[in-house]
């Protein structure tokens, strides 16, 4: 993994938030991955940044937007979500060739869920999508679209 792709998505986090006026001289790395996941601190801000993730989505904003809307969806109507920033504009964004999102931070479980407490939250995750309009997104991605992308770029 690149330490420069990881700083790039980190500076474009910072910047971005800047810019709407919140704080992040905190910022640390929480996940490195096909997406850059940046805790915005001392903010209860965490940004998701698209980095290897535009290899086989090259406007990585479709995705985002699909997610940032669908959260905001099923967070109003109650459902257990991560939700979307409160504190800037969720997203996504661009900032220098770079696609980000903005969530609010949650306390992570000290332990797993067991899987019947993970199929039960999943059970009321459902019933509230079933009861949820859905925004209106562009199609979702098809996998045999993706593959051949990712054959065509080698190796990941």
């Amino acid at each position: 993994m690149s330490g420069g792709r990881v700083a790039t998505a980190v500076a474009a986090a910072r910047a971005v938030a800047a810019e709407h006026g919140v704080p992040s001289e905190g910022a640390r790395v929480l996940h490195d991955g096909a997406n850059v996941v940046v805790e915005l601190a001392p903010a209860p801000v965490v940004a998701r940044v698209a980095t290897t993730t535009t290899r086989l989505r090259p406007d990585a904003g479709v995705p985002f937007g699909r997610e940032v809307a669908l959260a905001t969806a099923l967070a109003a109507a109650g459902a257990e979500v991560v939700p979307p920033s409160d504190r800037l504009p969720p997203g996504p964004h661009r900032h220098a060739g770079t696609v980000l999102s903005f969530w609010r931070r949650v306390e992570v479980l000290p332990a797993r869920p067991t899987a019947r407490e993970a199929g039960s939250a999943l059970v009321r995750l459902h019933e509230v999508l079933a009861g949820v309009p859905v925004p209106p997104t562009p199609a979702l991605d098809t996998p045999l679209v993706a593959l051949a992308a990712f054959a065509a770029g080698g190796t990941a």
